[in-house]
């Protein structure tokens, strides 16, 4: 296999692994070391808690919070999910695969990391992010050249 349909196959488990518990977009993701997935997570909310799909709406904007305050947001994102379990050793120049997709099920052409999560992708010494663009197209992004000072990046 080449680069790209190694690359694709990743992304392909992380998409597999969605679950609609949002009602504007999904995420999953796994992370992946020496070619072996050491963990996954998905958008999800915490176990006795309703996702907004099973209570009809969207819970942040019920309580005020604007659409980018996920302070209100009753899901864990699919990268902490995902960061949680490993230890920091096994995290240590691994590769995160990260999937969005929107309420439709289509490939979410914008997705991203949210500042919070990119913080936690940083900070686990993850040395790489590869992003689904397309069915078939990604984005790779080096965490090494983020400037969280800004939290501005590249997309």
């Amino acid at each position: 296999m080449n680069s790209h349909q190694i690359h694709n196959y990743y992304l392909d488990k992380a998409q597999s692994i969605i679950e609609k518990s949002c009602l504007k977009r999904n995420y999953g993701c796994v992370i992946v070391k020496d070619n072996e997935i050491i963990s996954g997570g998905r958008t999800i909310t915490p176990k006795g808690v309703k996702s907004c799909t099973e209570l009809g709406y969207c819970h942040r904007h019920e309580v005020g919070g604007m659409s980018n305050e996920y302070n209100y947001c009753l899901t864990c994102h699919a990268e902490q999910e995902a960061i949680i379990y490993p230890s920091i050793d096994k995290l240590r120049n691994s590769t995160m695969y990260l999937v969005c997709l929107d309420s439709k099920g289509n490939v979410y052409d914008k997705a991203f990391s949210c500042n919070i999560c990119r913080r936690l992708i940083y900070k686990s010494n993850i040395s790489k992010l590869v992003i689904r663009i397309s069915p078939t197209d990604y984005i790779i992004e080096k965490v090494s050249d983020w400037d969280l000072q800004t939290l501005e990046f590249q997309h």
